[in-house]
């Protein structure tokens, strides 16, 4: 018994802390999604109403959100996940069960993690600071908490994917390549790169060559497979740019690369580190594609998709990510496992080990800590019902199961989980644009919004069937016609309402905002990999643009 007490005593404390991140992360989440304060309501919307149709019918379309285009492949990414969230979200459609299916996801990280200490370790004291040193890691649960995006399962993956490639077991070595995939076709090199840099160990302390060269064979195979079968099978309508795709094409086309995102290197990049990323060092082979990806990431301009904050949509860095916690999980095992060449008998071994993991994990939690106080997180061991719900809640739950309900952007989450549903301002433009609020059946709109409320007013039959301040739901009979249909009107733009609070980080779970640094030119570095001269820039762009310098646009 004495000889699995510390693996005993690890799973017990991951168990432990894992139902405090559940509980937290949930709690978050709840809270947010009931103020519709989310990161960014609109993409979490369109992500909701692609899988809702995928699990209802088999594929994906939305009409919640302007400028996609609904033959977009699996949502505009040939990801593997895309399929099976789509049919677990299926099983009870509401965004907090999608929230759930995404951060439990992220939570479960932590077995291949602690799996990853034990090894580089080589004590159960190992299990313990993997598994702990994942989930006490902060940007963990900022990941966690992003709206859902399908590249936040890299995180949890890749580090599946790391342990599998050195298991020693052949048909992990050919599971992890696929699970590594999963997530996004930016995360096919990765796959492979994994199963160069982590080989398996034999018992001799050597790599298993032969099942080495099997697993990079095999992690080829696959990647070659994935993306050629992809494009025949399921090929995209058109190219749509992607960020870190486009940070590599950059790279590799030698014109200069713009560092925009050296201004955010202490407050942004920086903390991805803090306060364990210099165990990391410990473990080059995997902290050197971390180092890589985050070099990319800084290279992508402003407006493209990406924001360098931590309450921002962050999702790009779950990569990183990936490889920066396995790096830790690896180095400080190895760390620890310098404390059992210590003159010690072998419980002393074992002492010396723990103390210095809880000291290392002590230290972090401390730093996690304040990480939640600047977040706003609701710290919790359960899911706590929100403390505040927005108003429009009330009118959706009046709303018949075959209603086409109409509202504003910041209200898109609480109609995104029907077949569909619209937004006034954007995309009932472009999706009926010859209808007109006839393409729905009710409308749920800010009364403060006198032009809003007048254009629902004015359809034939419409009436007022419920109100919640200051908040009405507006209905009309099916086939009115639209008096306004067709035109092209500008709507002025209404003010959030965060009920009882003056703003809306003063509502629990709700981050705060962060404006992005955006760089003035001269700011920051231009490196030049090719001879040629600087290309001319483009029109309306300031001087230094080039590829990866263009205007803002759609990107994810």
């Amino acid at each position: 018994m004495r000889r699995y007490l510390p693996e005993l005593v690890s799973v017990i404390l991951i168990v432990f802390v894992g139902a405090w991140f559940w509980g937290t992360a949930v709690s978050t989440a709840w809270a947010r999604l009931a103020a519709l304060q989310t990161i960014e309501p609109y993409a979490f919307s369109v992500h909701e109403q692609l899988l809702y149709n995928f699990s209802q019918e088999g594929r994906f379309f939305q009409t919640i959100h302007k400028g996609y285009d609904d033959n977009w492949t699996w949502s505009g990414h040939r990801a593997l996940t895309l399929p099976l969230t789509g049919w677990l979200y299926g099983q009870s459609p509401h965004p907090l069960w999608l929230a759930q299916i995404q951060l439990t996801t992220v939570l479960l990280g932590a077995i291949p993690a602690a799996l990853l200490g034990r090894r580089a370790a080589g004590s159960g004291v190992g299990l313990a600071w993997g598994g702990l040193a994942y989930l006490l890691m902060p940007p963990t649960m900022a990941l966690a908490l992003q709206d859902y995006q399908d590249l936040i399962y890299a995180l949890p993956f890749l580090v599946f994917a790391i342990w599998a490639a050195g298991s020693g077991k052949w048909w992990l070595g050919i599971l992890g390549p696929i699970v590594a995939m999963a997530p996004r076709e930016e995360c096919i090199p990765m796959a492979v790169a994994i199963a160069i840099l982590a080989p398996p160990w034999g018992k001799d302390g050597r790599p298993a060559s032969k099942l080495w060269l099997l697993n990079v064979a095999a992690a080829v195979l696959l990647a070659v497979g994935y993306t050629v079968g992809a494009e025949r099978l399921f090929p995209l309508a058109e190219g749509h740019d992607m960020p870190l795709s486009n940070a590599l094409g950059t790279v590799l086309s030698g014109a200069p690369i713009f560092v925009e995102g050296w201004v955010a290197i202490d407050a942004f990049y920086a903390l991805l580190w803090v306060p364990l990323g210099g165990l990391a060092l410990l473990a080059p082979e995997l902290v050197l594609p971390a180092v890589g990806l985050i070099a990319m990431h800084m290279t992508v301009p402003y407006g493209h998709g990406v924001d360098r904050t931590w309450g921002g949509h962050c999702h790009h860095m779950a990569p990183a990510a990936g490889f920066l916690f396995s790096a830790i999980a690896v180095g400080g095992g190895r760390l620890l496992r310098q404390a059992r060449r210590l003159p010690l008998p072998g419980w002393g071994q074992q002492a010396a080990m723990a103390a210095v993991a809880a000291g290392l994990l002590g230290w972090t939690g401390s730093h996690w800590q304040s990480w939640a106080d600047t977040y706003n997180l609701v710290v919790s061991w359960k899911a706590e019902r929100p403390v505040w719900r927005h108003p429009a809640w009330a009118l959706v739950h009046q709303l018949p199961d075959d209603a086409i309900p109409i509202a504003s952007r910041q209200v898109s989450i609480a109609i995104s989980n029907r077949r569909a549903s619209y937004t006034f301002e954007e995309s009932l433009m472009e999706k009926a644009p010859r209808q007109g609020l006839a393409a729905g059946t009710h409308l749920i709109v800010d009364t403060r919004r006198e032009q809003v409320v007048n254009w629902g007013m004015s359809m034939p039959g419409a009436e007022v069937v419920a109100e919640a301040t200051p908040f009405a739901l507006i209905t009309w009979p099916r086939g009115a016609t639209d008096p306004y249909a067709g035109r092209r009107f500008t709507l002025s733009k209404g003010a959030e309402w965060v009920g009882p609070y003056r703003m809306a980080s003063q509502i629990p779970g709700v981050p705060p905002h962060e404006p992005q640094r955006q760089p003035p030119p001269g700011t920051f570095p231009v490196l030049r990999l090719g001879d040629g001269p600087p290309p001319p820039p483009e029109p309306g762009i300031l001087p230094g643009g080039g590829p990866g310098h263009r205007p803002p646009q759609q990107q994810r």
